[in-house]
């Protein structure tokens, strides 16, 4: 039996309502993994949330509702980074290398390893949100790929194709800002 688009609509509401007191701190917090400014996340998650509304019908309610918040959630910030008027923040800091780590401590070592995860950190900044999100999930957060393309919404195959472009652009990154700062 098929519903009304009335009875759609009551039950998105009320299906999004009853979630967005557990999803949106989920939400947020993924928006701002992704690099949106903490004065612009509670505009998106609420954006994020309003999209979820209009597309309802697209949901299929047999699969968990979080991935398909955070896939909407993944192309709102995408959207919104993209704008000229807004810039890319990295969340929290890249680990320290653990191989250094367990090395006898030297000046001339911690000098090395905070040169490497500074630059690090600004081939991060550099990449596009899409590449970011999956180094970031994959390789930061240790999600196996298939939890990666589901958490994006997308499918195994493009995960791992964007995952290996992300890879060539963080590589390409580094090197450029190695030479640059060779150079200078």
């Amino acid at each position: 039996m098929t519903q009304s688009p009335e009875q759609r609509d009551e039950t998105a509401d009320t299906m999004l309502s009853r979630s967005y007191r557990i999803e949106a701190p989920v939400v947020r917090a993924y928006l701002r993994k992704l690099g949106v400014s903490a004065a612009s996340v509670e505009d998106l998650a609420h954006d994020v949330f309003q999209v979820a509304l209009r597309r309802f019908a697209e949901y299929d309610q047999q699969r968990p509702l979080r991935p398909w918040l955070l896939g909407i959630a993944f192309r709102t910030a995408s959207d919104h980074l993209r704008r000229p008027q807004h810039h890319v923040e990295v969340a929290g800091e890249v680990p320290e290398y653990t191989a250094l780590q367990s090395a006898p401590p030297s000046a001339h070592r911690h000098a090395v390893k905070k040169q490497r995860n500074a630059l690090l950190q600004r081939a991060l900044k550099t990449l596009s949100p899409d590449h970011r999100a999956v180094l970031e999930l994959h390789e930061l957060e240790g999600l196996s790929m298939r939890s990666v393309a589901e958490r994006l919404g997308t499918t195994l195959h493009f995960a791992q194709r964007r995952l290996a472009d992300a890879k060539a652009e963080l590589l390409c990154a580094v090197q450029s800002l190695a030479i640059t700062s060779i150079s200078t």
